[in-house]
């Protein structure tokens, strides 16, 4: 005699290799029911509070068309530059290659670099254009200490080449510089050594100034970073 227990686990064994197949046999349904109660979860949660915080700067096409076009004028990322300044900005983050000085216009680079080491909180971007296991000698710049961290004994990172950097007028303005790379499109390294010293990704610079951290302050052992 089959136990009223063993006939239920039998009915429930039965009941999810059906729904598996239906979900098999007829996928579209279930997205519609997930769909519904996802929309009804927004509706029941309301508008959440934007954070005013961080604020993305984008430019769309036809509005970089109505500035001339690209490469647009260093004189705009400094006008931008000096309005976020004067708004009381904490952090300002550009993402933007600055690798070639201007030889045509010197007068943009001159200003565009005064504006940024005036402004004080200015990060830059720099991309390693190889990153791995292991690290090459030759490289097309060298990255200044002051905006690297030491090395911590016990710690394995990724290591990059051949760095890209902003002309030397603006990179020295900088108050801090991070990387840019990108590990299977989708994955951004905490850090990326380089010869001894520890290059911070952007994001991380960015965020550390947000918030009023010095370099100094940050504590990192090969368990943790604080």
């Amino acid at each position: 005699m089959i136990s009223s227990n063993y006939k239920l686990y039998i009915i429930g064994i039965s009941a999810i290799i059906t729904v598996l197949l239906i979900m098999n046999l007829f996928p579209a349904v279930f997205n519609f029911v997930d769909q519904a109660f996802l929309n009804d979860e927004y509706q029941l949660k309301g508008e959440s509070k934007i954070d005013s915080s961080i604020v993305i700067l984008y430019l769309s096409n036809s509005e970089i068309e109505a500035l001339g076009g690209l490469p647009l004028k260093r004189t705009y990322y400094a006008l931008v530059i000096d309005v976020l300044k004067e708004l009381g900005v904490r952090a300002i983050g550009i993402d933007i290659a600055f690798y070639d000085a201007n030889r045509k216009h010197p007068e943009y680079d001159i200003l565009l670099s005064s504006v940024v080491k005036n402004a004080g909180n200015v990060v830059l971007s720099g991309y390693f254009r190889s990153v791995g296991d292991v690290m090459h000698d030759t490289t097309t710049q060298t990255i200044p200490e002051l905006f690297t961290y030491q090395k911590i004994s016990g710690t394995s990172w990724q290591k990059g080449s051949k760095i890209s950097l902003p002309y030397s007028e603006l990179l020295t303005s900088a108050q801090s510089i991070g990387h840019t790379h990108l590990i299977d499109e989708s994955r951004v390294p905490l850090f990326i050594q380089s010869d001894d010293h520890l290059m911070p990704s952007f994001a991380f610079e960015v965020f550390r100034l947000g918030i009023g951290v010095k370099k100094t302050d940050i504590v990192s052992t090969p368990s943790f970073l604080n």
